[in-house]
């Protein structure tokens, strides 16, 4: 799937074509929409979602995966991953029995580009909640969590790079993402409080960090 942006994504995507593949150029409905376009043509057993930038960890990633697939067949499976800044590269391992409350407050180590969806299922679930900018992936993960046990798999599968959106629009990640538990978790005074804990830590640490930002190019001068 390509955007109709201003940039040269369209040129790429085309130069990158073979008979296995399709470009749709998408006119500004959002990555949501995009996502939810591309699994509407997807025909595999599993479905794999790769964004601007993320990239599988090796050549071998598909065969791990394909491995780990075969036998249990499951809804959905999270494999690991790497993060990898401009100066360090951290691996995730994902959460083995990760319940739902582990998905919604992000202690599953669930790197989206290391999670494989049955198509099937994804499509019986509506797809991606096309009114998020950044939280549809958390939203989704917690709706297929209550439904279905992920299968857990600690084998580095994808490489997941800073600087996108969900990490240079942290405020709006952060909302978004208690909308997301909000809308898909079962609510009580417990979930409540835990939400509101979680979003205010995560505030204070981003707010740290963008005064330690400052503080440094400030003394950089």
């Amino acid at each position: 799937m390509a955007s109709s942006s201003t940039d040269t994504s369209v040129q790429y995507a085309t130069a990158l074509m073979t008979p296995q593949t399709t470009v749709v150029v998408q006119h500004g409905s959002g990555r949501y929409s995009a996502m939810n376009q591309g699994l509407s043509r997807a025909a595999g057993e599993f479905v794999l979602f790769l964004n601007a930038g993320d990239e599988l960890a090796d050549k071998y990633s598909l065969r791990h995966v394909e491995k780990g697939l075969a036998g249990e067949k499951p809804k959905w499976a999270i494999f690991g991953g790497y993060v990898k800044g401009p100066s360090s590269q951290i691996r995730v391992r994902p959460l083995p029995g990760a319940q739902v409350r582990d998905i919604g407050f992000g202690r599953a180590g669930a790197l989206h580009p290391s999670i494989f969806y049955h198509t099937k299922t994804l499509k019986q679930l509506g797809g991606y909640n096309e009114g998020f900018r950044i939280a549809g992936d958390l939203e989704m993960n917690i709706r297929l969590a209550r439904e279905y046990k992920p299968l857990v798999i600690d084998k580095p599968v994808s490489l997941f790079y800073t600087g996108g959106i969900s990490t240079t629009k942290v405020f709006t990640t952060i909302f978004e993402s208690s909308r997301a538990r909000r809308l898909s978790m079962e609510r009580s005074w417990v979930f409540y409080v835990q939400n509101f804990a979680v979003v205010c830590c995560q505030i204070l640490r981003a707010s740290l960090r963008r005064v330690s930002v400052i503080a440094r190019f400030a003394n950089s001068e």
